[in-house]
């Protein structure tokens, strides 16, 4: 009996590091100002593992071994920014961003504003144009 309980007393220690948790998990939030960001795509460097963020600007990367890392996370019109992380075995970190827009700004003037003032100039043109052919008829 005793030989049975030493037997089982040391299966159970040598499938103790098997039970251990051996990675970390990261998981945040995707946002612009209160505005979640769906589809961000986030790249955890060095590890090729990808997520992307769900309607609510959630994601989540799991099974990440322990280690010093960058989390980039890109969006359509928006600055790609990265954060460093650091994953610990049996533990979540947790990284949110907060990514500027851009893309539909020219040199700080908005895409439609600068449509508008080419359209008025062009108008002007035109105008003057029309002006100058009927002075001289």
């Amino acid at each position: 009996m005793k030989q049975m309980i030493g037997c089982l007393f040391l299966a159970l220690v040598l499938q103790t590091p098997l039970w251990a948790a051996t990675t970390g998990k990261v998981m945040g939030m995707v946002t612009t100002g209160d505005s979640p960001i769906a589809g961000a795509v986030l790249t955890l460097k060095g590890t090729g593992q990808n997520a992307t963020s769900d309607a609510e600007g959630r994601y989540v990367f799991l099974a990440v071994p322990p280690g010093i890392y960058t989390l980039a996370a890109t969006a359509a019109n928006h600055k790609t920014t990265e954060q460093p992380v650091q994953i610990q075995s049996d533990f979540v970190s947790t990284v949110d961003f907060d990514l500027q827009k851009t893309g539909s700004r020219i040199h700080g003037i908005d895409f439609w504003t600068l449509a508008i003032i080419s359209i008025l100039i062009l108008l002007a043109l035109v105008s003057l144009r029309i002006i100058k052919s009927r002075k001289q008829t």
